[in-house]
């Protein structure tokens, strides 16, 4: 199967910037050690993270050697202030906008390592904009990856859509759908024209967000679709072209937080190093599974680095 063009494109520069656009936050993991019980008390192990799928996808890239570059808003305060230094840390250019408070999500992690997640939603939302990434900034930039979470959270993506068009032959974009819940907030009508305006060269998805937006059955004309499926094969589409790639057995699985994240990390980092689709896939699953045999997807809050951001007081 052959990547689109500015895949591999992307290959061929020495030193690619890659830029995530999304969320920071911070993250509560509780390891439960059996079911909630109304009235009652479960026993969990408890520890504070550095989270955001966006910030995950740049960690993540940073790990493999990608120059990469975080763009997105955190909270003016203490925390954010943290959140930036740990992100830096973790080897990442930070470019964050602070304002507003920062936002805390309780990932609850069952047994079996799945996860539910608890928001606080004033906290998250607020403050999301296109601003986020300037576009006067895309010019210094080789591949903008723009976080589910972000990007169908209602911020107006007229701006990037305009220069994704002006830029069709010098800047590749990718793009995740966030979460099955937030798909289907937007309903696939939007998700499948905001896919149209901005004509990602990849869309990454898991097999629950690909059927809320009805891409299994009216894949984009262009771009390639990844679509994961917990333990069942990957599976690559291109037009009517589809490849299946198996996903090796786990049994040591603690939290599943982060894990697409991780893959798209290691996709990303795969293709920047030449390989192909199906040898891109297999890199996704060998750093998701990293991630799922501990917990929490980011650095534990405690080591800090140099951040460039702004204050937008």
């Amino acid at each position: 199967m052959r990547l689109p063009a500015q895949l591999e494109a992307l290959a061929k520069m020495p030193a690619p910037i890659v830029a995530v656009v999304g969320d920071l936050v911070q993250d509560v993991t509780v390891l439960l050690a059996g079911p909630i019980v109304a009235g009652g008390q479960v026993d969990a192990r408890i520890s504070r993270h550095r989270g955001g799928s966006a910030a995950n996808i740049s960690s993540g890239l940073s790990s493999e050697g990608v120059r990469s570059r975080f763009y997105g808003r955190v909270g003016d305060d203490d925390l954010g202030l943290e959140l930036c230094e740990a992100l830096a840390a973790e080897g990442v250019d930070v470019r964050a906008r602070r304002l507003g408070s920062s936002c805390t999500i309780i990932c609850l992690v069952e047994p079996t390592g799945e996860r539910s997640f608890v928001a606080d939603t004033v906290a998250e939302g607020a403050g999301r904009s296109s601003a986020d990434l300037p576009l006067a900034d895309l010019g210094g930039l080789d591949a903008v990856h723009l976080s589910g979470y972000w990007l169908l959270s209602g911020v107006n993506f007229d701006g990037l859509a305009l220069k994704r068009r002006t830029w069709r032959d010098r800047l590749c974009v990718t793009m995740d759908l966030g979460n099955v819940s937030c798909v289907r907030a937007c309903g696939p009508q939007y998700v499948r024209h905001l896919i149209a305006c901005l004509q990602p060269d990849v869309v990454f998805a898991n097999q629950g967000e690909a059927e809320a937006a009805q891409l299994l059955t009216r894949p984009h004309a262009e771009g390639l679709l990844v679509v994961t499926s917990g333990s069942d094969p990957t599976r690559l589409l291109v037009a009517e072209e589809v490849v299946h790639v198996p996903v090796p057995v786990l049994d040591n699985v603690v939290d599943t937080t982060g894990a697409g994240d991780a893959f798209v990390a290691g996709f990303l980092a795969a293709v920047g190093r030449g390989k192909s689709a199906q040898a891109a896939v297999v890199a996704g699953h060998a750093g998701a599974r990293v991630v799922i045999q501990g917990p929490g997807a980011g650095q534990s809050l405690s080591v800090r680095g140099t951040i460039n951001v702004t204050s937008d007081r």
